[in-house]
C-alpha cells in the first residue's frame, strides 16, 4: 500500500538506496525524470508504482526493505562489494548473506577487521541514519579485553567524555565498567588483562581502541554485543538472521 502513495521525488530516491543529501542534489542537477519529464524540484511528488521514474535514464527501483543481523567473525572485512584489488584475499561480510537475497544492503555501523560481533545490514536508509546519528540516538554495547589493568581514574576520564584524542574531538560521555580482571600468569612476564563493558552512543572510526590506547591499554579483543535493543546472544559467529517486524519497530522506537 505504501508504494501506491505519492511521495516527494527525493524521498523515492532515498527509498531506492541513495543517501538523503545525494538524492536531493541529483534532483536539483536535472538527472531525474518522471514519465520522461526532467524534474529539478525535490518536492515534486510521484508514485513508485504508477509513474516511470529514472535516474540518468536508468529505472529507479524501490526495493523491499530488508534487515539482516550478522555476527561478523574476526578477520572478515565489513564491505559489501568484492573489491579484490585492495582487500587482499580476505573474506567480506557480503559473503555471509544468502545468495537468494538481491537487495542492495549496506551496514548501519561498521566493525573493523579485527573486531567481531553484531552488524546490521539493511537497505533502509532512514534507519541507517538513525543508528549513525552523531547525537547518539542509538546505543551500542561492546565487551572489550585490554592488556593490563586500567585504573578507575583513567576509566572515569573516558566516561566523562568531552576529550579529544587525535582527530576525534569532544567525545560524548560513555558508560564503562570492569567485568573481570584476569591476573598475569606466573612466569609469563605480562601485566594480565581486563575485560570491560563499554556503551557508546556514537561510533567514530576505531573509537574504543583509540580511547583505551590513550590511557595506555591495548585492545586485544573487541566484540559488539548490542545495537539498540538487538543483542548478539543466540547468534553464532558467521550466522545471519532477518529481523522480524516487531524488532524493526523496536529499532525505530528506542
Amino acid at each position: 500500500e505504501e508504494e501506491e502513495e505519492e511521495k516527494p521525488i527525493h524521498l523515492i530516491l532515498f527509498a531506492s538506496g541513495i543517501r538523503r543529501k545525494e538524492a536531493h542534489s541529483l534532483v536539483v542537477s536535472g538527472r531525474v525524470r518522471v514519465n520522461g519529464q526532467v524534474i529539478v524540484d525535490p518536492s515534486v511528488t510521484a508514485s513508485p508504482k504508477d509513474d516511470e521514474i529514472s535516474l540518468d535514464d536508468q529505472p529507479v527501483v524501490v526495493e523491499r526493505l530488508r534487515y539482516l543481523l550478522v555476527h561478523k567473525p574476526r578477520g572478515v572485512m565489513c564491505i559489501m562489494n568484492d573489491q579484490k584489488e585492495w582487500r587482499g584475499g580476505r573474506p567480506i561480510i557480503s559473503s555471509l548473506i544468502p545468495h537468494t537475497m538481491t537487495e542492495r544492503l549496506g551496514d548501519a555501523g561498521r566493525l573493523d577487521l579485527d573486531s567481531e560481533g553484531l552488524v546490521l545490514l539493511t537497505n533502509d536508509q532512514r534507519l541507517k541514519e538513525l543508528i549513525k546519528r552523531p547525537d547518539g540516538a542509538c546505543r551500542k554495547i561492546y565487551v572489550v579485553t585490554v592488556k593490563g589493568n586500567p585504573s578507575e581514574q583513567d576509566l572515569e576520564i573516558l566516561r566523562q567524555g568531552n576529550i579529544s584524542i587525535g582527530s576525534m574531538e569532544k567525545l560524548l560521555p560513555c558508560k564503562m565498567r570492569v567485568l573481570e580482571v584476569i591476573p598475569a600468569k606466573k612466569g609469563e612476564g605480562i601485566r594480565g588483562f581486563t575485560r570491560l563493558e563499554v556503551e557508546l552512543r556514537e561510533g567514530k572510526k576505531n573509537q574504543i581502541r583509540r580511547m583505551l590506547g590513550h590511557i595506555g591499554h591495548r585492545v586485544v579483543r573487541l566484540v559488539r554485543i548490542a545495537i539498540g535493543p538487538l543483542v548478539l546472544e543466540g547468534l553464532h559467529s558467521g550466522e545471519v538472521r532477518e529481523l522480524d517486524e516487531a524488532e524493526v519497530k523496536q529499532m525505530y522506537g528506542q
